[in-house]
């Protein structure tokens, strides 16, 4: 990642979360401005639906002074026995660094393998109707089971400039999709600055966006974890399969470009000094 700094007159404003939470109703949790997606809703297989019972906070069990977030999604093959997880904060971010460490996972941690589950760290803004010119989206949506036209684990990094839900989805993007493995933690960056969107997986750039495809309004961040609604998309209707994804931290610098070390070097300064959480990101764009 090259190395540098965007034009900026105020002071540096950052986001960092080290997830160290009791669980979904911890009362921290929703006084640091997160939100948990509850109800029947897309996205997913008509009639899904998402709970704040998929979101916990678990000991590291490769350090058990650390915590991480754990989201959860289970599905018995049906439509409605579809349970996903999302969490997401202010719609307050635009341009400048966002980080996450992230676990994926290829298979189930328990049931049989092969429903096709997206796996996801991304910002995205308000659809404010069909075709919003404003809309902006940025991914990393990790399907261990392959779909969207696809066979096999890929992972797609997506940048959005519009689309219509009705009556028939269309959509205005630009992706580029790798075909392996993401099994296991990685470290996300995505940088959006000078037209630019730029994603790296474990400090290695894998795609640049830009043009139309450049955010243009303010974004919330987000994690969410589904099952994909296309035919084929789900094993026949059978024992539950409960899929999981980890996240150790979050991490946001506005209007500040950084490398995955710099990042590194922020987050690990933040715990030696014991800082479960900070955020001094004004959403001023």
């Amino acid at each position: 990642m090259a190395q540098g700094k965007m034009e900026q007159t105020e002071d540096i404003q950052i986001l960092f979360d080290d997830f160290d939470y009791t669980g979904p109703e911890d009362k921290k949790l929703a006084g640091f401005k997160w939100s948990v997606k509850e109800g029947i809703a897309g996205p997913g297989p008509v009639g899904c639906s998402w709970s704040r019972d998929n979101i916990s906070f678990i000991s590291d069990p490769e350090n058990s002074k650390n915590k991480i977030m754990r989201l959860s999604a289970s599905t018995d093959g049906t439509a409605s026995g579809c349970s996903h997880a999302e969490i997401l904060h202010e719609t307050k971010y635009f341009e400048g660094t966002y980080a996450a460490r992230v676990r994926f996972s290829d298979k189930p941690q328990a049931g049989e393998n092969g429903d096709k589950i997206n796996e996801t760290f991304f910002t995205i803004s308000p659809l404010r109707y069909a075709n919003d010119p404003l809309y902006s989206e940025c991914d990393f949506e990790y399907l261990a089971n392959g779909g969207w036209d696809r066979e096999g684990a890929t992972m797609w990094l997506t940048s959005w400039h519009t689309y219509e839900d009705f009556p028939d989805f269309k959509m205005d993007n630009i992706n580029n999709a790798i075909g392996e493995s993401h099994e296991g933690w990685h470290v996300l960056v995505c940088v959006a600055a000078a037209g630019e969107v730029k994603y790296y997986i474990d400090g290695v750039l894998r795609a640049v966006h830009g043009e139309r495809f450049y955010p243009r309004a303010l974004m919330n961040i987000s994690f969410n974890l589904w099952f994909l609604n296309e035919e084929g998309a789900l094993l026949p209707e059978g024992g539950k399969r409960t899929y999981t994804m980890d996240v150790d931290w979050v991490f946001h610098s506005a209007n500040q470009i950084m490398t995955s070390e710099e990042i590194a070097d922020c987050v690990n300064a933040y715990r030696t000094r014991g800082i479960k959480r900070f955020d001094s990101v004004n959403g001023n764009t």
